[in-house]
């Protein structure tokens, strides 16, 4: 079984099972030398219940196992109700021994603090333990962390269970075509974002449509976006990505972002609907490449030719203009015209940003992993 059968990267950079039924044939393989447990039956039935894994110890000590593949709140209940049928029914007594105490085990990538609530009040002992699939440059481990004796213990995946790159597509002659028309530094870097997105998760479909070659498992659930800008004359790249506008008058939407960016930052951010859109940078007005709509011009026409012939005055003007961007001044919406920094993105959206390129991807793929 290959890993790209049974595990994705997630929007953070780690691993994690496409199922739980993954987790548990891994967990099933690797028990032994993780917990000392050899396991006797896997989706085992008992009085209606069904359990994921049953095992034993070498001194005949029976353990059940529950296991969830993401946050559970309800982990605690399942496994006293498979301990009480357990003790009515007693299988596997010529392997375990039913004087000892059963143990509970839970086993997650993190527990809802509902779960340490129900343990607190429950009569009987739950062990809980996380998991995670750590890996270096040549190998990759499963690991178990005891959350109560902080006990911790790995075991490296086998050959069967390590990736392998599925293999990417070569570009389309529309991406191609497009990318003869840019520099080489967006040649490079759209090539790299386009290996990032299709190497994360299969379901990443490369769409071509029109002038614009798109990223996403179909045109209801996109990530990524690559046009063409004659203007700039370079690539124009769009990221699904949080937003809030005052038309929607609700946060917490996901939008189509444009991003300007060298490939190792992200500098600027707008809004774009649709298109490559209008909207420009604080550093392409001040540099005269490109002018804004018309609402953020000065209407005062002596003010609008002193702020073009008198470079001190123009200075103090963008300096107002950078000062309501930081303070997050309404007009920073899409409809002024102006992108926001990335410093004003993220006081826009009040949440932790990182405008390395690299991150600002991962955080795509994030949002796009939770709209499916």
């Amino acid at each position: 079984m290959l890993l790209i059968t049974v595990l994705r990267k997630t929007g953070t950079g780690g691993w994690e099972f496409k199922n739980e039924a993954l987790l548990e044939d891994c967990l099933q393989r690797y028990l032994q030398p993780l917990l000392g447990l050899k396991v006797i039956a896997q989706q085992h039935s008992i009085q209606g219940q069904i359990c994921d894994l049953v095992a034993v110890s070498e001194a005949g000590q029976l353990a059940i196992l529950e296991l969830k593949n993401q946050e559970d709140r309800y982990i605690v209940q399942q496994l006293t109700r498979y301990l009480d049928a357990f003790l009515e029914a007693q299988p596997f007594a010529d392997n375990a021994d039913y004087s000892q105490p059963i143990r509970l085990i839970a086993i997650a990538p993190s527990f809802h603090r509902d779960n340490f609530v129900d343990r607190k009040y429950s009569q009987v002992q739950i062990e809980f333990l996380t998991f995670e699939i750590q890996q270096t440059e040549t190998e990759y481990s499963l690991k178990l962390s005891h959350l109560d004796t902080e006990e911790c213990s790995a075991v490296h995946v086998s050959e069967a269970f390590l990736p392998t790159a599925h293999e990417i597509p070569s570009p389309p002659k529309s991406l191609l075509s497009l990318l003869r028309q840019c520099p080489e530094i967006d040649r490079d870097g759209v090539l790299r974002l386009r290996q990032q997105l299709l190497s994360f998760d299969q379901r990443i479909r490369e769409i071509t449509s029109g002038s614009s070659v798109l990223y996403g498992n179909g045109k209801s659930n996109l990530c990524a976006e690559v046009r063409y800008d004659s203007k700039r004359e370079r690539a124009a790249v769009f990221l699904w990505l949080r937003h809030a506008t005052i038309a929607a008058k609700r946060r917490g939407i996901v939008a189509r972002m444009r991003i300007w960016t060298d490939w190792v930052t992200v500098s600027d951010l707008a809004h774009v609907p649709k298109g490559n859109g209008r909207a420009i940078t604080v550093d392409e007005w001040r540099a005269g490449k490109l002018q804004p709509l018309k609402k953020l011009l000065i209407k005062d026409p002596y003010k609008r030719k002193r702020q073009e012939t008198d470079p001190e005055y123009r200075a103090q003007c963008f300096q107002a203009i950078e000062t309501n961007i930081q303070k997050r001044h309404s007009w920073i919406n899409y409809r002024s015209g102006l992108a926001m920094t990335a410093v004003a993105y993220r006081n826009h959206i009040k949440a932790d940003f990182s405008n390395q390129i690299h991150d600002v991807i991962e955080l795509v793929l994030d949002i796009w992993l939770s709209r499916l």
